[in-house]
């Protein structure tokens, strides 16, 4: 079946001793939202209606310029998400993504992505990562149309990454996504405090009924 086919079961990821200390941009967890603020270059920050936090599209991320959320609870700054890239373009996505995969190999000792293992036994490579990107969301596009058309849901694919080895007092997660109802790749680096509840996607293929009023396609 075409969706079995797609959907990877979710292994546990066990991390061994923490890397070296990082931070996205100048920011810290548990800054105020003043303190957030304060770095005046990257703004200016603008209120997030649907989760209270702040953004910026004058942020940093890998020292190149990129959208950044904060999103804030009573002990500060909980969360920092960079949106890497958001497009169409299937190529700028990977690209992206493997970015990500890189980060990880060079400053946390590799990368695990949640069900796939090389058959070697040996840490995934930027060949076993681009092949994993190629089967899942380079054919996402195609997919999502067909499972549109022939059985009127909305496809979202989510392939879930995390470093070896997490930051010192902070943890990564990365998320490479693609939504058919909106067209667009979505390329998520997030940092969490590391208490911070999981944000593995549950599944590599959500799908949603399309409402009879905003199908189309």
């Amino acid at each position: 079946m075409i969706i079995a086919s797609l959907v990877l079961t979710l292994a546990t990821i066990v991390h061994t001793q923490p890397g070296a200390a990082y931070t996205i941009g100048p920011w810290k967890l548990g800054m105020t939202r003043e303190e957030v603020k304060s770095f005046l270059k990257f703004g200016p920050y603008t209120l997030v209606a649907a989760t209270g936090g702040l953004e910026t599209a004058h942020g940093t991320f890998q020292d190149q310029p990129a959208n950044v959320c904060f999103g804030f609870d009573t002990q500060g700054l909980s969360y920092i998400q960079v949106w890497k890239y958001e497009g169409k373009e299937y190529a700028s996505a990977k690209s992206a993504a493997l970015d990500v995969f890189r980060l990880f190999r060079d400053e946390f000792g590799g990368a695990q992505m949640n069900g796939i293992h090389r058959g070697d036994g040996k840490p995934l490579d930027a060949g076993a990562v681009e092949a994993v990107l190629e089967k899942v969301l380079g054919t996402a596009h195609e997919l999502g149309k067909k499972l549109a058309s022939e059985r009127k849901v909305w496809a979202t694919f989510t392939l879930d990454m995390d470093p070896e080895k997490q930051p010192l007092d902070n943890k990564l997660h990365a998320q490479f996504i693609y939504s058919a109802q909106h067209d667009t790749f979505y390329i998520f680096v997030f940092q969490d405090r590391p208490s911070a509840r999981a944000r593995t996607a549950k599944g590599n293929v959500q799908l949603d009924k399309i409402e009879a009023a905003g199908a189309h396609q």
